[in-house]
């Protein structure tokens, strides 16, 4: 029997390509699912994401960042099995036969960061692919409406250097978190720093395990 995949159609071939010019054993990547945007307006399913690969570990990140979907490669190489338990952080999510479901919450993600081969880029790729990819966004954004946006981390600096280039096209509101926001906090970088086309705002102090929200400061 074929499964009806969850996937709309150019996302599911776009994950196919990479699988078929991926060595196998690297992750194939997906990122900001939306249930409420395809047609059957479920879930994906570990069995989607098995008709994209068996080869290869495959991830698609929902775009509310609180959930990831995998494929059964990628719960074979975390050693994560239908007997794993939650954690206190996070969920494996099961079907009701008491299986594997492909959905996975928060912070028991953390067991699929350090399996699997990823891409190793060093630090001007890094900077190059950081610029292009905020540049390209900045692009998207305005395209559809968005003036301002607020950035939940990401590369200050390669923000800056677009902006410096003019190709940022919507304002930032940029929220540090972790090793920023204690740099930040440390040379006295206070509220109201920055101008009208990058300002710091808001910051994550602290997440609730599967909760939708983080606490402000």
């Amino acid at each position: 029997m074929t499964l009806m995949i969850s996937l709309p159609p150019d996302a599911e071939s776009k994950l196919k390509e990479r699988a078929r010019t991926t060595p196998p054993g690297f992750w194939v990547e997906g990122f900001f699912f939306d249930d409420t945007k395809v047609q059957d307006k479920r879930a994906l399913s570990v069995d989607d994401l098995d008709q994209v690969s068996r080869e290869h570990p495959v991830s698609v990140r929902h775009r509310g960042g609180h959930t990831t979907y995998y494929n059964s490669k990628a719960f074979e190489l975390a050693g994560v099995t239908k007997s794993t338990p939650n954690t206190a952080a996070g969920t494996f999510d099961r079907d009701p036969n008491g299986e594997l479901n492909g959905r996975v919450t928060d912070r028991a993600r953390n067991v699929f960061l350090n399996v699997g081969k990823r891409a190793t880029f060093g630090a001007e790729q890094t900077l190059i692919r950081n610029r292009d990819a905020l540049a390209f966004i900045s692009e998207q954004f305005v395209r559809h409406g968005l003036t301002s946006v607020h950035h939940q981390g990401g590369d200050l600096f390669a923000l800056q250097q677009v902006r410096a280039r003019g190709d940022l096209l919507h304002r930032v509101s940029y929220e540090a978190q972790d090793d920023m926001l204690e740099a930040m906090v440390a040379k006295g970088i206070a509220t109201g720093f920055g101008d009208e086309w990058i300002r710091f705002g808001a910051t994550g102090r602290g997440t609730v395990p599967g909760n939708a929200s983080s606490a402000l400061v």
